[in-house]
């Protein structure tokens, strides 16, 4: 077959110049395009993968032809990989930083991020870190508890440690001699003090943190963990909802020397929850959602979107769909929206749980515990009292609707108010519970 530059020319053919194809068929054209463009790429890596990925074996060749390209294929897949290897070995030897974050700690860059002048060579070329002057320096560990360190020399302050030992991450333990105090220096003059540090002899890496707290913070977190300062008033106290959920986290880690790898921090709103669906957050759970359905509802199909970690509950609420839509639908019918509570009080005689009785269902009270109930919420609205009396006791049950939440707080709260207005009026009532 002629070559692609009968077809274009030398690679550096004007674009505007005509192509020839008098008298080539389509299949010889085709191939031609496909030598042109994999010639470009055929020294990278990604084709020759392709090649590896590709290969099928053709009829007019022998099985042992066949085989002997497939081989020297994967000899030249494995060649790219082993120059991969050394280069990126190469490049581990001669840089003090790799740019991946989790994998050391940037000497080069202050806390905006601008570049500084990076820090002294040794003999062989290799970036001596700027604490220890040695080329190795503090590696971030996304997965560790406590900032760790082999070289007693660093430390400020230190108490020894009797045999006390820490977990690592391949499940080995290794001894912490003790634990003290040392500083890190930045090139922007900055210094960060870094408390609690174990001190592993054994070990051959400095380790730190990934989130490392200024010493304010890092004062609140020991407060919070010797139970000096409540874990559900630093919102209120420092303000900053991402703040706290960090401090409280790190305090935790600390407790109960785990570490919450995994579970995420970053990219969550802590100040839409505050004061309305979670306490004290440390972090965010991520939940897989599915899709089952269609489910056909009164004549509407309806993607039913479930987020879960069940085995098998998507697949089986998606069975049911389906049997639902082949036997015509369901239909929907509303016959109630309603949230109760139901207290229970006691009096010293039955003649006056019965007064309490005529009082609650009295038509002409119900505007004035209304308002009541009412006034706790937005959202909550009394439909209703009923009453049941066994002997002194009486058994109320408040019948409200919630709007769209399930309103179980918002209940309780408006039951409360009501409670607390009949007793100024029913001195012998006790409240034996607020749900019963």
């Amino acid at each position: 077959m002629a070559s692609t530059d009968d077809f274009f020319g030398s690679a550096f053919v004007d674009i505007n110049m005509p192509f020839r194809f008098e008298d080539k068929s389509a299949k010889e054209i085709w191939e031609a395009l496909q030598k042109k463009y994999d010639t470009e790429e055929a020294g990278t890596k990604k084709y020759a993968v392709s090649r590896y990925l590709k290969y099928q074996m053709v009829d007019d060749k022998s099985v042992e032809a066949n085989l002997t390209k497939f081989r020297k294929l994967r000899m030249r897949l494995s060649q790219k990989n082993q120059n991969r290897n050394s280069n990126l070995n190469s490049n581990r030897n001669n840089q003090n930083t790799p740019r991946n974050n989790n994998q050391s700690w940037n000497h080069n860059k202050n806390q905006h991020g601008r570049q500084q002048p990076p820090p002294k060579q040794n003999d062989s070329g290799q970036f001596l870190c700027y604490n220890c002057n040695k080329p190795d320096g503090w590696w971030v560990d996304t997965g560790a508890s406590h900032h760790v360190c082999y070289d007693h020399a660093m430390f400020k302050t230190y108490t020894a440690a009797d045999d006390k030992k820490v977990l690592l991450g391949d499940s080995h333990t290794t001894i912490v001699a003790g634990i003290g105090n040392m500083e890190l220096k930045f090139t922007s003059g900055k210094t960060l003090l870094l408390k609690d540090v174990m001190h592993t002899p054994e070990m051959r890496k400095n380790m730190v943190l990934p989130t490392l707290s200024s010493e304010e913070d890092d004062d609140i977190i020991k407060s919070v963990g010797e139970g000096k300062v409540p874990s559900y008033l630093l919102e209120s106290k420092i303000g900053d909802c991402k703040r706290v959920a960090a401090i409280r986290r790190e305090a935790l880690q600390r407790t109960v020397g785990r570490s919450l790898q995994g579970f995420p921090l970053e990219g969550f709103d802590y100040e839409s929850i505050l004061g309305q669906c979670c306490e004290m957050p440390v972090g965010y759970v991520q939940i897989p959602m599915g899709i089952a359905g269609p489910l056909l509802l009164d004549g509407f199909e309806y993607s039913v979107q479930m987020a879960t970690t069940e085995g098998c509950l998507i697949a089986s609420t998606n069975r049911g769909c389906k049997a639902i839509h082949f036997s015509g639908g369901a239909t929907n019918m509303f016959l109630r929206d309603s949230m109760t509570r139901a207290p229970i009080v006691r009096f010293n005689s039955a003649k006056s749980a019965s007064e309490l009785k005529f009082f609650l269902e009295d038509p002409e009270n119900s505007e004035t515990l209304s308002i009541i109930f009412n006034r706790s919420s937005r959202f909550a609205r009394l439909q209703g009292i009923h009453c049941a009396i066994a002997g002194k006791n009486v058994y109320i049950r408040f019948t409200c609707s919630t709007g769209d939440a399930m309103g179980m707080n918002m209940v309780s709260k408006g039951v409360q108010n009501v409670l607390d207005f009949l007793q100024n009026d029913f001195d012998d009532m006790d409240v034996i519970g607020i749900s019963g």
